[in-house]
This record gives C-alpha cells, structure tokens and sequence, in this order.
C-alpha cells in the first residue's frame, strides 16, 4: 500500500468536509477496501482525482474532476478495472505534480504506465 490515508479522508476530498454525511456512502464502501492510490490535486482552482483501490481481491478505480465553481461532490462511482486496462491508458499531467501517478502504478504493479495528455 502506498498510502495511509483513511476512507474518510478520501470521503472529503470526494464529498466535501462540509458534508461528512454525504461522503457516509464512500466511507462504508472503503472500510474493507485496500486504498492503494488516492490523488487529489487543485491546479488553478479546478480539481482533478483519482482513486484506486483492492476489494475482495478486485481492482477498483474512481474518478473525477471540477471547475472552480463546484467540487467532486456526487462523481464517486467505483468501477472495476485491471492492472492491464491501467497500463493502456495515457496518465495526464495536470500541475507540476507530473508522473505523480505513473509513478505509483509502476510502484505497486511493476513495468511502464504511460504519460501523456488528454
């Protein structure tokens, strides 16, 4: 695992600390979940997030993004994925956080995660 950080932490960032009840729904679906990558990051007021995690020996991923008017509020949506499908797709950089999560994915997986843009 490469991060430490709690279910509901991911829950804030997804669902805003201002609405702790509405990121309940995140918080149960992780509390048996491995949480292998959680990144969050805000470049010039938008947001951008990606969440990957282990259940009962599947890979899920999450993500979402947002202007500057909104947050990720209601985008959480798990869906099953493969160390495969991971690997084919191109990874944005989005600030000067560049490679943060190929970096991760080559870490936990082993082999090349593409960079590139959207």
């Amino acid at each position: 695992m490469l991060t430490d950080i709690t279910p509901q932490e991911v829950a804030e960032d997804w669902e805003g600390s201002y609405r702790p009840e509405a990121g309940a729904y995140i918080v149960s679906e992780l509390e048996d979940a491995e949480i292998l990558i959680h990144h969050y990051e805000t470049p010039s007021y938008e947001g951008y997030a990606f969440t990957l995690f282990r259940l009962d020996g599947k890979l899920f991923e999450v993500n979402g993004s947002h202007c500057s008017c909104y947050g990720l509020e209601d985008q959480w949506s798990a869906e099953e994925t493969s160390v495969e499908a991971l690997r084919m797709r191109k990874w944005p950089s989005y600030s000067d956080e560049d490679g943060v999560i190929p970096a991760q994915l080559t870490e936990l997986f082993g082999g090349e995660f593409q960079r590139g843009n959207y």
